[in-house]
């Protein structure tokens, strides 16, 4: 805990904690003596730990948005707000190891006072849509006369109030074409006079897209759907007080004794503030009295007057710790640099959702971003989606090897399967990162495509027999951007080939803007470090990281198992393709090690793994199963070794072997079947498998926009597979899939009927499709949609029609997936789990998906928790008694649902499980 200054020695007659209460110091000791005598502590311990408390809380809060976010409390000034902080800011500086903090006069209503002369803001919206080649001039000027009338009238009021000092600014929220996400652009006057004011806004939003997002689209149509208008009303600041003439003008200092931990009682002085002048010190120990706060001055720190009154606590030596000792990094800049690099990562992430055009990269956020060192180890992936990051450092690999020389303002297109990439549908960027010459790190930017030119209009090819049939155009780690400049030739050819060019190409710049946003925060960290000890954070964040991958192997039980799975049968592989993985946990090496090999050879379809899929989707089954916290990168992937052969469904495939579908399904069935596998130890290990199926509501729609005139195309993500049931949680309802851990995002159901010529009929929860246990599987979702206008393709590449997910350790399965479409006269035809159908306007097609497995004996589930599940309408009645044995009476309408405790018990004696 940190070193605080107690309670006791501080209080005055007619104040406790520095704040006016009717609590006085006699009262106050026997409080806080009576919590020492429950602690056994005398009673200045038992003040001291109260204080000791409370700071280390005050630190935690700190660290959480500093360090946490990859910023060093040591570089900064800590200030100090609210009548307690002066109790114990200086033993919070000193574990911080912030040198000094700033303490106002004013610091026990610091808030309200800088709430007194912050300026006064009015904003005032209205929404009108308009496109930058196509502008109303007339509509949008009396849009903004209207937001000028608003801002006159509240000005109107303030300058009545005594506030003359007003500004009036101007913005439009802008986008473009195909984004969902605006940005927003100042306006140059307060209205448009002809076509050279719309097309300089056009010009001021591309500049504030480059810089915010590193790419701008120059010439491109612009949206722009709301106007606003905003007052600001400036308040006159104060005038800075002028310093106290002389110390002699305010009571002397009486002194005291007063209790301080580590150092017992000492002789302290006590200083009444307006006896301070400026520029007078004050050695601790000592105490500083104001009207609203009370100031300690620890031993060893020393506190200086302002000129303006304020108190600079200077803390002293103990403050700050040199960054490295011996080539190792303490273990504050070791967590702040690597948070750093995790904060650069989700900045890369949100790049590329903020500024993508289709909606599977806009909403789904089916993509992901990481950083790979110049040498090809995973460093940092944050949030990223292990189906895409496991195997980023082999595309960093492939960009190396393929292009030995690699020149600042570089980018490459990757998508190639046979090379260290996903699937063909996940275009990456990656962009080596320079300092001084040296290549330091390479930005990998992984993104689906709606459309990469297959020749059905899917990027899930699941019946293509080779890659040919598939016919995805593949670059292989191709230069697309040299000197920061596009590479013509390889974007005429993704536009020739394309569906929907333009809507590619803005995601290809939101890709690459992640990328070079990326390469900019990476060329300012390793400035403020330099490259030496960047190098030394990279040895031994990876050394660390092993270490806790190591210590969560040991956890484990030594021994191996096996896990079998099965994907359901379709096409040519009518008889389903089975899945066996042998897990060993050997604490000899320390390392898990996935034997991956006995399995079938690649089949005729699409379904193959590719290289990177059959990696990261059986280490994403390990890490599901292993402490959370464990850091994903390559120094804890050292203890996790994949056998793979070649020419095997899950191993490494040949060309031209099609891997279109290789990030899910037969992917999917790997995740579930490792991580189910370990619930095979026993009790308390492992989880049951979730929910797997990419069917109807993960759908690749296409067809014909009379909006837009042109065609359109996207994957949905509207659907919803159950979580697996672990052995403490339920299943986690919006799960996804697998491969994705939880990480995809579902559509809004409105941006997609806004974005393409669809409409949906119900998206709703299946009651009673989570797997049951001790723990629950995951809810599945049913939901339906038509055309609004034209005939629309829909394809879907379900699985867990024949096998669905499976429970562990005598949990239950999960919910199957269906499909149907509905014809315009109310007939129903049943659909295979993957398939497509032309759909016609006022024809539906209707689809559910898997639940989550569920872990443990339905028997042993708490009956308060089978009541909630009931309750909320995801366990029937019916279920609740014949599958978990709790039979309710009641109504959840008068609210008098409630358990039948005799009943119960009788039902799960029946059952042969626990009353």
């Amino acid at each position: 805990m940190t070193d605080a200054a107690a309670v006791l020695g501080y209080l005055q007659p007619d104040r406790f904690l520095g704040g006016r209460m009717a609590l006085d110091r006699d009262a106050a000791v026997r409080v806080v003596g009576a919590l020492g005598d429950r602690l056994g502590l005398p009673v200045e311990e038992a003040a001291a730990a109260i204080l000791a408390i409370a700071n280390e809380h005050m630190v935690l809060a700190i660290q959480e948005i500093t360090i946490n976010e990859g910023v060093d409390p040591r570089e900064s000034l800590l200030v100090a707000g609210g009548g307690a902080a002066g109790l114990g800011i200086g033993d919070i500086a000193r574990e911080l190891g912030c040198a000094r903090v700033l303490v106002p006069r004013t610091a026990g209503a610091l808030s309200a006072a800088g709430g007194q002369y912050s300026d006064i803001v009015a904003e005032y919206s209205m929404s009108r849509f308009v496109v930058t080649d196509d502008f109303p001039l007339d509509d949008v000027n009396e849009t903004l006369a209207t937001l000028d009338a608003s801002v006159e009238a509240f000005g109107a009021g303030l300058r009545e109030r005594g506030y003359p000092d007003q500004r009036v600014e101007r913005f439009a929220e802008g986008r473009y074409a195909g984004q969902v996400w605006e940005l927003e652009v100042p306006l140059a006057g307060p209205r448009f006079r002809g076509q050279e004011d719309v097309d300089a806004l056009a010009r001021e939003f591309d500049q504030v897209h480059e810089r915010v997002f590193a790419v701008a689209e120059a010439g491109q149509r612009v949206e722009l759907p709301t106007w606003k208008a905003r007052l600001i009303a400036t308040i006159p600041r104060p005038q800075s007080r002028p310093g106290r003439a002389s110390a002699a003008d305010g009571p002397a200092a009486v002194e005291r004794e007063a209790f301080f931990p580590g150092a017992g009682w000492l002789p302290t002085p006590v200083h009444q503030g307006d006896a301070l002048a400026p520029g007078m010190r004050v050695a601790g120990p000592a105490i500083v009295a104001e009207p609203t706060s009370t100031l300690v001055v620890p031993p060893g720190s020393e506190a200086v007057v302002t000129a303006q009154g304020h108190y600079l606590l200077e803390v002293g030596a103990a403050a700050e710790a040199p960054p490295e000792t011996d080539g190792r990094l303490d273990a504050t800049l070791l967590a702040v640099i690597a948070n750093r690099l995790d904060a650069v990562v989700r900045e890369m992430t949100n790049t590329l959702l903020r500024s993508g055009r289709s909606a599977v990269l806009a909403m789904a956020r089916d993509f992901s971003c990481s950083i790979v060192t110049g040498d090809d180890e995973l460093l940092a992936a944050a949030e990223g989606i292990p189906v895409h990051i496991v195997g980023s450092h082999l595309q960093s690999q492939a960009m190396r090897e393929l292009h030995p020389v690699l020149r600042e303002g570089d980018a490459y297109l990757d998508n190639d399967p046979y090379r260290g990439n996903t699937h063909h549908a996940d275009h990456t960027i990656l962009v080596p990162v320079f300092h001084e010459g040296e290549h330091l790190f390479t930005c990998v930017a992984k993104a689906h495509q709606a459309d990469t030119g297959n020749s059905q209009p899917t990027t899930y090819m699941a019946l293509a027999r080779d890659i040919y049939e598939e016919g995805a155009l593949n670059f292989p780690c191709v230069q697309i951007q040299r000197d920061y400049r596009d590479v013509d030739d390889v974007i005429r050819m993704c536009r020739n080939r394309i569906r929907v060019p333009d809507q590619w190409y803005g995601d290809y710049l939101a890709t690459l803007g992640a990328a070079r946003i990326g390469e900019r925060r990476l060329k300012e960290l390793v400035a403020k470090y330099g490259a030496e000890t960047i190098r030394a954070f990279v040895r031994q964040w990876l050394d660390y990281s092993e270490l806790r991958a190591r210590s969560a192997i040991a956890k484990l039980p030594a021994g191996t198992v096996t896990g079998h799975g099965v994907h359901d049968g379709f096409g040519p592989i009518p008889d389903g393709i089975p899945v066996r993985i042998d897990v060993t946990v050997d604490h000899d090496r320390e390392l898990i090690e996935i034997d991956l090999r006995d399995n079938i050879d690649c089949v005729p379809a699409g379904v193959n793994e590719s290289r990177a899929c059959s990696t990261n989707n059986s280490m994403t089954g390990v890490f599901n199963v292993l402490e959370p916290d464990i850091p994903k990168n390559a120094g804890s992937f050292r203890r996790v070794q994949v056998l793979l052969r070649e020419n095997c469904v899950v191993g490494i495939p040949r060309h031209p072997t099609c891997c279109s579908v290789a990030t899910t399904n037969v992917g999917d069935v790997l995740v579930n079947t490792t991580q189910r596998a370990f619930s095979e130890i026993g009790d308390g290990w492992g989880a049951a498998e979730g929910g797997s199926s990419l069917g109807v509501g993960f759908s690749v729609v296409s067809g014909h926009d009379r909006r837009t005139g042109g065609p359109f195309i996207n994957q949905l993500f509207a659907g919803n597979n159950g979580g697996p049931a672990t052995p403490a949680n339920d299943g986690w309802l919006v799960w996804t899939l697998p491969v994705g851990a939880g990480m995809l995002y579902r559509d809004s159901v409105e941006v997609d009927e806004q974005k393409y010529p669809l409409r949906f009929g119900h998206v709703r929860l299946a009651v009673d499709s989570g797997g049951a246990g001790r723990t629950r599987g995951g809810l599945s979702a049913e939901l339906s949609f038509t055309p609004t206008a034209d005939p629309m393709t829909v394809i879907w590449v379900g699985n867990g029609v024949d096998h669905p997910p499976v429970g562990a350790r005598g949990g239950g399965a999960g919910s199957r997936t269906h499909a149907r479409t509905v014809l315009a006269d109310g007939t129903e035809v049943a659909q295979s789990g993957i398939g497509m159908a032309t759909l016609q306007p006022g024809e539906w097609i209707v689809g559910g998906h898997c639940g989550g497995g569920g872990y443990g004996d339905p028997t042993e589930r708490p009956v308060e928790r089978v009541l909630h599940d009931v309750r909320e309408g995801w366990v029937s009645r019916e279920a609740a008694t014949a599958v978990y044995g709790v039979v309710v009476t009641g109504s959840v309408a008068d609210d008098t649902l409630a358990v039948d405790p005799g009943a119960t018990a009788r039902r799960r004696a029946e059952l042969g499980g626990q009353p």
